[in-house]
This record gives structure tokens, C-alpha cells and sequence, in this order.
């Protein structure tokens, strides 16, 4: 009962995280249980959460408990879009356009260089940082 009560308690801590707009860390790596839900409460998914109260005043205080932990997973947005995947052709397609885009932008940089670079004094190729075109 004891490492069922530390994983509830975790997945609170990640609701908390995930319902909470300035948490920047959300810690789904302090259970096992939060790992195995880490895809469906953050990730690309529909999530169902049921929970279960009792209706004696014995239990009073837990099922006070337990829905408040309902209200608070239920604000938890997550959006689900369907995975798609790609043919060999689109893929080839795909491969092709990029490929045409790298030679504009190579060529665009040749001309650039040819141009003097943009340094300001005119020396060929100066100023020019290949890497960050793009």
C-alpha cells in the first residue's frame, strides 16, 4: 500500500505540473507509474481518467480527496493529432524538394561570397556564417 500511495502521490505532482501554466519540469520520472502514463497524460493522446468514491461517510475525506484530484486531471490539455505515416514515394518527393531548396540556398551563398560577403570593407567571403543560413 505504501509504494501505491508514493505513485498517487507522484501522479498528483504531475498533474499539478501539467495543469499548472508556469511549471517549466514536469516529473514523470519519480514513479514507474508516471513513466507508463508519461505518453498519455503529456504526449499524443486521448486520455479516459475514471475515478472511484464511496458513498459512506466513513470515506468522507478520501472521496473529498479523490475528486479534486478528478477536477484537477480533467483540466489537463493534451493535443492529439493522427500520426501519419508517409509512402516511400512522398518520402522520395519530399527528399527531392529539400534537395532543391539546399541548392537555391547553396547558390544564394555562392552569390554572396562572389558579391563580397556583406563585410562591409569587400573582401570576398567575409561576415558570411554558412552555417546560420538558412
Amino acid at each position: 500500500a505504501q509504494n501505491i500511495n508514493k505513485s498517487l502521490s507522484a501522479l498528483g505532482q504531475v498533474i499539478n505540473a501539467l495543469t499548472d501554466g508556469r511549471s517549466t519540469h514536469v516529473p514523470f520520472r519519480d514513479s514507474k507509474l508516471t513513466r507508463l502514463l508519461q505518453n498519455s497524460l503529456g504526449g499524443n493522446s486521448k486520455t479516459n481518467l475514471i475515478i472511484n468514491v464511496s458513498p459512506s461517510t466513513y470515506n468522507a475525506p478520501e472521496t473529498i480527496s479523490t475528486c479534486r484530484f478528478g477536477s484537477r486531471a480533467k483540466r489537463i490539455k493534451n493535443a492529439a493529432v493522427v500520426n501519419e505515416v508517409r509512402s516511400a514515394a512522398e518520402l522520395e518527393n519530399l527528399l527531392k524538394h529539400l534537395e532543391g531548396e539546399l541548392a537555391a540556398k547553396n547558390a544564394y551563398i555562392a552569390t554572396l561570397e562572389s558579391e563580397g560577403g556583406g563585410g562591409g570593407d569587400g573582401e570576398k567571403g567575409r561576415g558570411i556564417d554558412v552555417a546560420a543560413v538558412g
